[in-house]
Formats: C-alpha cells, structure tokens, sequence
C-alpha cells in the first residue's frame, strides 16, 4: 500500500486568535490477495480517499499577528482547539470489501496544550474521533464503528538554525466495529512511537521527515511509517 497526501493550509484572524484551516486530499493505491471461501481472490485499486477538513484556533497564548510581528514572536503557554471533518468523497464500490472511501462521515474535535522552555517545547493533545455508519456497506450491510479516543505527546527541540526534530508518542484506544448487528473483537488499545525532522530551505519552502513504528498493539496498528512531506508557503 502506498499513500499520498497534498494538502492546503490558510492561516486565519478569528478575533484576534490566530487560527488555519486545511484541506487534505490522499491519493492511495494498493494491492491485496487472499482467499475467500477457499476461492483466490485479489483486489487493486489507486485513486482518491475522503477528503479532510481541519479548522484550528489557539484560544490561549498565540494571537494573530503580521509576518513582521511574528518574526520576533517567543511562544509560552498555548491552548488551542480544532475540528476535523472527513466527507465521503472517496472512490467507493458497495460490491467490493477493500475500497479507498470509507463511505461515512467522520468528525474529530480535538484539544491541544504547548509549553515552551527554551529551545524545547512539549506538546500534549487529546482527541476523539466519531463515525457516522455506512448503510451501504459490502452485501447490502450496515458498517459501524465506536468512537477512537487518541493521547498524543511530543517533545520538540529547536535548533538555531531553524532546525526542528520531535520525539513523538500516540496511544489510541476504542474503535470496535459492528457489522450488521455482530459486534467485533477488534477493539484498539494501541501505542505508537515515532521521531519527526523539520528542515527550512529558504523562507518559503521546507522539508519534513518522520517514522513511526507500534509499540504495543491489541488490533491493527503492528506497522512501520516511513514518510516526507514538502511544504511551500506563500
């Protein structure tokens, strides 16, 4: 499975907070085979998954300000909020079980704390995810899931030169599915550790490398992530 993400922020002045909102658009491709009744099958597909969109604001210790003011700006104490929202625009086929769509709605409200000490910064963030169900799922069924309950942690240090490296932890936990009235046993109680690096090129573009690994795993998070992302800004 490979997966692609391009991705558009807009930062915002939210009476006098400062505040973005972004859109994330995966394009993913993958290939499975198995067996299903004692029968091989296999399933390939490449195309869009549901988009995301993401309004964030920092209710404490960030306010809005200009590039000029920004520059000289020396982070403390900030609480921040934010609402993430996934439409189901993703490419998706009721007659198949493995799609790109998840054909649902989902919505994750989040809080997010950031203490600063120097060139170190410590991040805490607590999330819960909620699913619509999709009524349309393989064979005419009814997929549904519980909310996913997510902690996530990071210790940043910030170099001089602009250089940023993170030490990342996330645990995760509910998520147990029911499939047409039958609940199950896939409840998630997850943690996940990973490290993050952030290179600025020039004043408007710059390079992100992490990798992330499972820890400790009850259901589906047992994976390696090796990723890179390119931002530009305006």
């Amino acid at each position: 499975k490979a997966s692609t993400n391009l991705g558009a922020i807009q930062t915002l002045d939210i009476g006098g907070k400062s505040a973005k909102f972004d859109v994330i658009l995966p394009y993913t491709s993958f290939s499975a085979n198995g067996l299903v009744a004692g029968r091989p099958r296999e399933r390939e597909m490449a195309g869009l998954g549901d988009p995301r969109f993401r309004l964030s604001i920092n209710l404490l210790g960030a306010p809005a300000l200009s590039a000029q003011e920004f520059a000289n700006y020396q982070q403390d104490l900030i609480f921040g909020a934010s609402l993430q929202v996934s439409a189901p625009l993703g490419q998706y086929d009721d007659t198949k079980l493995l799609n790109l769509g998840n054909n649902r709605w989902s919505f994750r409200p989040e809080l997010g704390l950031s203490k600063a000490w120097g060139p170190w910064t410590l991040e805490v963030a607590h999330s819960v995810t909620f699913f619509t169900d999709n009524t349309d799922f393989f064979g005419d069924g009814t997929f549904s899931q519980a909310p996913i309950y997510t902690v996530r942690g990071d210790i940043v240090y910030h170099f001089e030169s602009g250089i940023w490296a993170s030490l990342d932890g996330t645990f995760f936990t509910g998520g147990r599915t029911t499939t047409n009235g039958v609940r199950g046993d896939n409840e998630q109680s997850n943690t996940r550790a990973g490290l993050t690096l952030a290179i600025p090129l020039d004043s408007h573009n710059s390079a992100k490398f992490n990798a992330s690994t499972g820890i400790s795993t009850r259901t589906g998070s047992e994976f390696s992530v090796f990723g890179f992302a390119w931002q530009f800004r305006w």
